[in-house]
């Protein structure tokens, strides 16, 4: 009857253990890529980078290091009225020099968390021109929405950010037709109980500060 070698559970579990400190390695530096993108330091990310971190490493709800750099911060967290808790997204320090970065080692720009929210949806929330072209131009999708039917051009026409909208439209993105039957007028008006919408603007011919030239929406 043939034995095995004494030494192959030793080696096994040196295997194992090589692996487990591998696997927490590379945990430990998409941890930091994270934080890194989010905090905008861009040496810090492309040297994170160098080190083997993944462009496509997942945090707090399924986001990645892009959705940090272009725009997502985190949860603020209150206590409004009642006592109810109250979370509000807030934005991150991440520049469109770390978008570019990480879009060069491999990021996926239409990558999407538990949400189905997109780096280029934060970008135009947030009014990130620079990021958004960056985005745009290495094909991200214009049309991707949130599983509650928010589009990128949606949040950009509610923060006022006109030349964010310009770039969407440019792209492709849809205007009067988006998926849960909401336009970007129809949700800027659900968002924001004021009469007026940067999309508006833009379609009677944009001027650089929003709502200079807007028009009602009924």
């Amino acid at each position: 009857m043939n034995r095995s070698p004494r030494w192959f559970p030793i080696a096994g579990l040196v295997i194992c253990a090589l692996s487990w400190c591998r696997l927490a390695e590379a945990k430990t530096l998409g941890d930091k890529l994270l934080e890194a993108a989010q905090q905008g330091k861009a040496a810090d990310v492309q040297t994170l980078l160098g080190q083997g971190a993944d462009p496509n490493a997942r945090g707090k709800r399924g986001r990645t290091p892009l959705m940090n750099a272009a725009g997502y911060g985190g949860e603020h967290v209150s206590i409004g009225a009642g006592g109810r808790m109250k979370s509000t997204a807030v934005a991150s320090q991440g520049t469109a020099e770390t978008v570019r970065a990480l879009l060069e080692h491999g990021a996926d720009p239409n990558a999407v968390d538990y949400e189905a929210t997109t780096a280029l949806y934060f970008a135009a929330q947030y009014g990130r021109l620079d990021s958004v072209r960056a985005l745009l131009e290495a094909h991200a999708d214009a049309n991707l929405c949130k599983t509650n039917g928010m589009c990128p051009l949606m949040h950009a026409s509610y923060g006022g950010h006109t030349e964010v909208v310009r770039a969407l439209i440019a792209a492709g993105a849809a205007v009067n037709a988006t998926p849960g039957g909401q336009t970007p007028r129809s949700a800027t008006q659900r968002l924001r109980a004021e009469p007026t919408s940067c999309v508006s603007s833009y379609r009677r011919g944009p001027s650089p500060t929003f709502g200079a030239t807007a028009v009602q929406l009924h």
